[in-house]
């Protein structure tokens, strides 16, 4: 399972928000580290197949996107940076029409999603009732359900406390063969944590992408909310 992304370029009106980007990911968890406005979410969204690049390629596991989006989306998973659900919605009702719609039969992934993100109690709260943070993880839920093999997360840690951070974690570190993990951060620290490489995005151009453990991106990193 191979990611690659060839001269991929958009704007909005004059302001360029990515600009001919070529990266090729394999399997692992990659962090997108960069400023507010850097293009990390309008990265996510053309490789979730929400915003159309103005130009570029997209490949994944060797098909390209142009000719095999309905295939490909069976196997993305995304969370966007800001989630807007019905407020009489509840987690579990969430994560079961989605299921429905991804064609899982297994009701044991609804049940083990809500486990594994401590969403067991408040499982059939309406979304009106529950913090910024709990309505976060049944957004990260969704994106998992199913095991794509290509998951998106957009601002992964926003709002969540402490716990609820290393539920999160926990859950994107289970060992998934072929398994490509992208989530965006501003923040250097989440990406130490969690993932094995990092891009650096700065207005729209990738200004570092290596390990984790690179110094090279770390002194990037600690100048990087300047």
């Amino acid at each position: 399972m191979e990611l690659k992304i060839q001269g991929l370029s958009k704007s909005y009106s004059s302001q360029v928000a990515l600009q001919n980007m070529t990266l090729n990911l394999k399997p692992g968890i990659v962090a997108v580290l960069g400023l507010n406005g850097a293009g990390k979410t309008t990265l996510l969204r053309c490789l979730a197949s929400l915003t159309k690049p103005d130009l570029g390629q997209l490949w994944f596991d060797g098909l390209p996107y142009s000719q095999n989006l309905a295939l490909l989306r069976g196997q993305i998973g995304y969370l966007p940076q800001d989630l807007d659900l019905p407020a009489s919605l509840t987690p579990r009702r969430l994560l079961e029409y989605l299921a429905t719609l991804k064609n899982i039969t297994e009701d044991s992934q609804v049940n083990q999603m809500l486990s594994t993100l401590g969403l067991e109690e408040i499982a059939d709260w309406p979304f009106a009732r529950l913090s910024s943070g709990q309505v976060r993880l049944a957004g990260i839920a969704q994106a998992f359900l199913g095991r794509p093999k290509l998951l998106l997360l957009d601002e992964l840690t926003h709002g969540l406390d402490v716990e609820e951070r290393e539920r999160v974690f926990a859950l994107a570190r289970q060992p998934v063969p072929g398994r490509l993990i992208l989530y965006s951060t501003h923040e250097p620290a989440d990406a130490g944590r969690l993932a094995d490489q990092v891009i650096v995005l700065r207005q729209g151009q990738v200004t570092f992408f290596g390990k984790v453990d690179d110094s090279r991106w770390q002194d990037q990193g600690e100048h990087i909310l300047i």
